[in-house]
């Protein structure tokens, strides 16, 4: 499993995709999307509100010792970026970037995210699992030699059981867990898919005690709630988004990775404090 796990403060990092512009030219040809047309509450309250893009936040408030564990496929790569810029100055907190290249939940023969979570909760007993992944999910499967389409019925309830599965199992491992929502797309239609899968990731949260369901939707918005690639941040005009419009910028390539991260980071004191 490539991993990268760093203890926040002490030591640098290498993960599963070098740093900078070749990263990021080697992030747009990644995931391999398949473009397709497109109930009750136990679980913990109302999805966590975004920070603004133009808003930085700071992790000094998150209570140490703190282990996280992120996992996710490529724009969850891009996200455990960021979430090791905007933590690297914090002691005590312990970064595991787990996220892996073209994975999701629809085909567990290239990447069984169940099989590999469990081995990353019983060595890295994390305190909170941190989700982004759902961008190679729009796709149709086979479930138990079902035929599923995207977007049915049938691929709904099929592929929320696998939402829950992850769940459930960082849940009984004593891990809180955090599900970052896929975040708008320069398509229309992919996006509309995203809220489809948002749309479960929600939902099964909130039957979930112990997750949180956060939006990562408006970060990358305009004002008129538009796909937005660029942004203010701190002043300046970045690149949020690549070129692809699915991935977000991560190092010498923009900021959007850390907007969003920061903005992960921001929640987890509601999280870890429910």
């Amino acid at each position: 499993m490539a991993v990268c796990c760093l203890l926040l403060a002490t030591a640098g990092c290498t993960g599963p995709r070098a740093e900078g512009a070749s990263a990021q030219a080697a992030a747009a040809s990644a995931p391999a999307a398949v473009a397709a047309p497109v109930s009750s509450s136990a679980g913990t309250s109302a999805p966590v509100a975004p920070s603004t893009a133009g808003q930085r936040t700071s992790p000094s408030e998150l209570p140490t010792p703190l282990r996280i564990v992120e996992i996710g496929d490529s724009l969850g790569e891009d996200l455990g970026f960021g979430l090791h810029d905007v933590l690297r100055e914090v002691d005590g907190v312990e970064l595991t970037q787990a996220a892996k290249g073209n994975s999701g939940l629809v085909q567990p023969q290239y990447y069984d995210w169940p099989t590999h979570l469990s081995q990353l909760l019983s060595e890295d007993h994390p305190d909170v699992v941190v989700v982004f992944l759902g961008a190679n999910d729009v796709q149709d499967f086979y479930d138990g030699g079902v035929y599923r389409q995207f977007a049915t019925a049938g691929w709904s309830q099929a592929y929320a059981q696998r939402v829950a599965t992850v769940m459930q199992e960082a849940t009984d491992a004593g891990a809180k867990v955090l599900w970052v929502g896929m975040p708008i797309m320069k398509s229309a239609t992919f996006s509309s898919s995203m809220t489809k899968l948002n749309a479960i990731y929600q939902e099964q949260a909130a039957l979930h005690p112990g997750v949180s369901y956060f939006p990562s939707w408006d970060l990358f918005t305009d004002a008129a709630g538009n796909y937005a690639r660029v942004a203010q941040v701190d002043g300046e005009s970045v690149a949020l988004r690549t070129a692809d419009g699915v991935h977000i910028t991560f190092g010498t390539g923009g900021a959007g990775a850390d907007v969003l991260a920061s903005a992960v980071v921001d929640a987890l004191p509601g999280l870890l404090a429910s």
